[in-house]
């Protein structure tokens, strides 16, 4: 389950950086359908980010409440995205949560609660800023999280997964 929407600008990693991930992880977990969830006007961003995936999926934006989002999220193998609401949705329902944050806010402050191994975040000289649009260093601190970081922890995550689901079979 994927949300790539930010209501912040110095919260918003890219929409590259989204397209990078995708074609990084598609070796891995092209077997894994898409599900993107998040406010209606994250829809068209989303559309181009599904186009790109081997087998597609869903993009449920601007489509279900919080409740029901929750109650989709229940069934991902693993959410990516944002310092967001449905981070913080994902993580109360039990998932990993992978979560790209800037650092316009102290470190720990905003993290998901269970899910602070899962979080990418960059500590840069001007973390702590609180700035809505970064422009002076053209958001230093969420640019250089790279995807290739991003994409081997999720890789790790799906391949625990696979490997937990193959034990509990097996019994």
């Amino acid at each position: 389950a994927l949300s790539v929407g930010a209501k912040v600008s110095a919260k918003d990693w890219g929409q590259d950086r989204w397209l990078e991930l995708l074609d990084q992880l598609q070796q891995a977990a092209s077997d894994y359908p898409l599900v993107f969830i998040g406010s209606a006007d994250e829809s068209e961003r989303c559309e181009q980010l599904l186009a790109r995936w081997p087998i597609g999926g869903l993009n449920l934006c601007g489509k279900l409440s919080p409740r029901q989002s929750a109650a989709v999220l229940e069934r991902a193998a693993v959410f990516i995205g944002h310092d967001s609401g449905p981070m913080h949705l994902a993580s109360s329902v039990g998932i990993p949560a992978v979560s790209i944050f800037a650092a316009r806010n102290k470190p720990g402050v905003w993290f998901p609660y269970g899910n602070e191994a899962h979080v990418f975040y960059k500590l840069v000289p001007c973390h702590g800023c609180r700035l809505s649009v970064c422009t002076e260093h053209e958001k230093v601190c969420i640019r250089s999280i790279s995807s290739k970081d991003v994409a081997e922890h999720i890789q790790h995550l799906l391949h625990a997964e696979v490997n937990h689901d193959s034990a509990g079979s097996n019994k």
